[in-house]
């Protein structure tokens, strides 16, 4: 019986302006084997994918320890109270120290109305961005009673 040895890695996570966050979701999946020379990524079955869920400190940091030849996605989801959005980022195999920041926060509110222009409630609303060809969650809601609904995604970065 061989038991693969683990590495250390330890992060901190910052919001746009480079204050660390406290009590931040933060999910590590692996995707790439080091040497693995398929092309499609998320080829791996949810088994073997292999989510670990852990948060941040009150400094925005987190320990983990994980395998050194597998590349990870990373998704940190941020309190709600911090109005920061959620950020999707890549671990490459080996690294052992990273700065995680989320991008810029933008603030996305509308309201859903039926043909009577009366408020939809409880209805879910999100926003997706596509990582490695899968479509993720960057930004959720629910309506409230009178259809109203807000919630904070990534700005769009740039054009350079």
């Amino acid at each position: 019986l061989e038991i693969p040895l683990r590495h250390k890695v330890t992060g901190t996570v910052l919001d746009a302006q480079g204050e660390p966050l406290p009590n931040a979701r933060i999910e590590m999946r692996r995707v790439a084997l080091l040497g693995d020379n398929t092309s499609e990524k998320s080829a791996f079955s949810a088994e073997d994918q292999r989510l670990l869920t852990l948060e941040t400190n009150a400094e925005g940091v987190f320990t983990a320890w994980l395998e050194p030849k597998w590349e990870y996605d990373i998704v940190v989801s941020p309190s709600t109270s911090t109005n920061a959005p959620r950020g999707i980022f890549s671990l490459a195999p080996g690294e052992q120290e990273l700065t995680l920041m989320l991008p810029e926060p933008m603030l996305i509110y509308g309201s859903v109305l039926d043909a009577t222009l009366q408020g939809q409630a409880n209805l879910l609303i999100e926003v997706h961005e596509t990582f490695r060809n899968e479509r993720r969650v960057i930004g959720e809601a629910r309506t409230g009673a009178d259809g109203m609904f807000r919630l904070i995604a990534p700005a769009a970065a740039p054009k350079e």
